[in-house]
């Protein structure tokens, strides 16, 4: 999973969106050398878009690594501009490594031997993904309703 996957799904459990949108274009958009023609006014470099409607280019992204990220193609969507905060960055940062450390399993751990590994396990005795490691860390965020479904 890459960092734009593992944000987004964080902003999902979240439920948080709305909170985090700061423009809306609704259009037909054109993509060139992973570009958008003509360039999205009032985005700044380095801010986050989310884009739907589209066949190739579904989903988050951050705008000076768009090139590496987008595809061409001219597609009738929306696209938001969202802020995020740096400190949900760096949440969403040791959560992908915490994911790449920790792979799900149903076991708890593993003995071979000399060698041996333990998984962190929930209270239910199964072993605990990103959202019970990170509960209480993400509970300020965590909002009941959100308005804007990303």
């Amino acid at each position: 999973m890459r960092l734009n996957e593992q944000l987004l799904e964080l902003i999902r459990h979240l439920n948080c969106a709305d909170e985090l949108i700061t423009g809306t274009f609704r259009g037909e958009f054109k993509v060139k050398k992973g570009r958008f023609a003509p360039p999205l006014k009032a985005v700044a470099e380095g801010s986050w878009l989310h884009i739907e409607g589209s066949k190739l280019n579904d989903g988050l992204h951050q705008v000076g690594s768009l090139k590496e990220s987008l595809k061409d193609e001219v597609f009738e969507g929306t696209i938001r501009s969202l802020s995020i905060e740096p400190h949900l960055l760096a949440l969403a940062k040791e959560i992908l490594e915490f994911n790449k450390k920790n792979v799900p399993t149903l076991k708890g751990g593993e003995r071979f031997g000399a060698y041996s590994y333990t998984n962190a396990v929930g209270s239910n005795g199964i072993p605990a993904g990103w959202t019970e490691v990170f509960a209480k860390r993400l509970r300020p965020y965590r909002r009941m309703f959100s308005r804007v479904r990303v």
